[in-house]
């Protein structure tokens, strides 16, 4: 399962955090959750009080730890981009809420500012944050991410919205 974690008044060792309920990110429940008149378009924006559990079987992660032959970063003075090249073995995900479909690692790539008052693409109840990772996947029934891109089904976006936290020692 997957959960959302966002910002509350109870303090652990220096994170204001509080979690919610866990919610698998499922393409029609999610046009209930987003505030957006959109279809489906970014930026989304969040509402924790609408979250409703869902029970998916678990997301499976392969192939994580195993290191890349290359990397390549690219800043293009919006985003940071992070690719990489796998021989035969790559990290994948399946399962969970992606059924039995393998989605093959893409990129990465980072929204940020230059104030930790704004930053992230994406809001959790209104609120920005100051960093966000996207980590992209593609489902390996399409040979290009090119392919992948115009079918519902061909690509898989995690967002990760981080927190800046000073700490005095």
């Amino acid at each position: 399962m997957s959960s959302v974690t966002q910002r509350s008044g109870s303090k652990t060792r220096g994170y204001h955090r509080k979690r919610v309920p866990e919610v698998t990110l499922n393409m029609e429940d999610l046009r209930y959750f987003w505030d957006t008149d959109s279809n489906l378009e970014s930026p989304i924006n969040v509402l924790v009080k609408l979250v409703r559990p869902l029970t998916v079987p678990k997301l499976l992660w392969y192939n994580v730890k195993v290191k890349p032959y290359k990397t390549k970063i690219t800043n293009n003075g919006y985003s940071v981009f992070v690719t990489s090249k796998w021989g035969r073995t790559m990290p994948f995900i399946s399962d969970g809420p992606l059924a039995e479909k393998k989605f093959l690692f893409y990129n990465m790539h980072f929204h940020w500012s230059d104030t930790n008052a704004k930053g992230s693409e994406h809001k959790i109840n209104h609120e920005i944050f100051p960093f966000e990772m996207h980590v992209l996947w593609r489902n390996e029934a399409y040979k290009t991410a090119r392919k992948a891109k115009r079918e519902y089904d061909g690509i898989v976006i995690m967002a990760y919205l981080f927190e800046v936290n000073t700490f005095f020692f």
